[in-house]
């Protein structure tokens, strides 16, 4: 495995792991807690993504691994990569996945091409 896609998914890993602890102790965090929480999370996730993941340097097995699902020629963002991969567009979704994503011809992913 290489250390590019290691690094994808040691983040996955970590960012599911924290954000289970926010049904886990629900009882006795509050809501606000929870939410400062699960925003911090997201926050140390993208430093580490920035730091340690080349997403083109990824082929789309592997990004269908992280979440991604193809949509016709776009391969749609999963929520949780949604603020550091497209930060600058509505994160509405359906399934955990945004209405934006990189566009894809055949096993190619073009990266450099967002798609609606």
């Amino acid at each position: 495995m290489d250390e590019n896609y290691k690094n994808a998914l040691l983040g996955l890993n970590w960012y599911v792991n924290r954000l289970s602890q926010i049904p886990e102790y629900h009882e006795s965090w509050s809501a606000d807690f929870c939410v400062k929480e699960s925003l911090e999370y997201r926050d140390k996730l993208d430093i580490h993504l920035t730091e340690k993941v080349d997403f083109t340097k990824l082929n789309l097995d592997e990004l269908k691994s992280l979440g991604f699902e193809e949509f016709g020629k776009t391969l749609l963002c999963p929520l949780w990569l949604a603020d550091h991969l497209f930060p600058n567009v509505d994160h509405d979704n359906r399934g955990g996945l945004i209405a934006f994503g990189f566009a894809i011809d055949g096993e190619n992913i073009i990266f450099n091409k967002s798609t609606i």
